[in-house]
């Protein structure tokens, strides 16, 4: 976050605390479920016209019920790239750097190392 131009947040008063926390000073961008169409379409611009941000929520992972979803499908079909941090799992980061909506999302587990199995 240090690094980024700049930090796209939910909400101020969460992000602040959690930017003190690490003594970090970003000029922060809100996206949230109220604002997400206007503001996903200021901060696209904002990035493609070379400026780096980062996208926190406030608590979880960004994208997982959460807003951003828009502006992440803008970004990866500009060929912009977008880089999740992993966090407690791997499979979160695939998820929110793919693109896809994951308000249906659905997880049944791991596929079987025996052929069989997970052919069936």
């Amino acid at each position: 976050m240090k690094k980024a131009d700049f930090i796209i947040c939910e909400e101020f008063k969460e992000s602040r605390r959690l930017l003190s926390h690490y003594q970090i000073k970003k000029e922060l961008i809100p996206l949230n479920e109220h604002n997400e169409k206007e503001s996903s379409q200021e901060i696209f611009g904002k990035i493609r016209d070379g400026n780096s941000a980062a996208l926190i929520s406030d608590c979880g992972t960004p994208l997982f019920s959460d807003p951003g979803t828009l502006l992440v499908q803008m970004c990866i079909g500009a060929g912009i790239d977008v880089i999740p941090i992993p966090g407690a799992n791997s499979l979160m980061s695939a998820l929110v750097g793919s693109g896809f909506i994951l308000d249906k999302f659905y997880y049944a587990g791991w596929l079987s190392p025996k052929s069989d199995l997970r052919k069936n």
